[in-house]
């Protein structure tokens, strides 16, 4: 369920969310210009609330992906084959240790 969620769900909704967010404070801006107000420095120069925003979605993604992410699997990937006509899917196989002297 997080994975269909993640994976599906956030990046068809995200985009929705960031254009109301947008058109929030493109309407605070005219209000404020309408009004005769002096626009704070941040609100006439984009690129730092365009980097600001990146940073915490890049941020977001890793610390979703850090705590929902599948678990690294540890050996040695085989590829799938056809052995007989029948194929076998692609799989870990446990890597041998070598033997040591004891």
């Amino acid at each position: 369920m997080t994975r269909t969620i993640i994976s599906i769900l956030i990046p068809f909704i995200a985009p929705f969310i960031l254009y109301a967010i947008w058109a929030w404070f493109t309407n605070r801006k005219k209000e404020a210009l309408a009004d005769g107000k002096p626009l704070a420095s941040w609100q006439t120069w984009p690129w730092a609330i365009l980097f600001s925003v990146g940073s915490v979605l890049a941020t977001a993604t890793l610390v979703v992906l850090f705590f929902f992410g599948e678990p690294v699997q540890e050996g040695r990937w085989v590829p799938p084959t056809v052995v007989n006509g029948e194929m076998i899917p692609g799989h870990y196989e446990p890597i041998p240790r070598p033997p040591t002297d004891d």
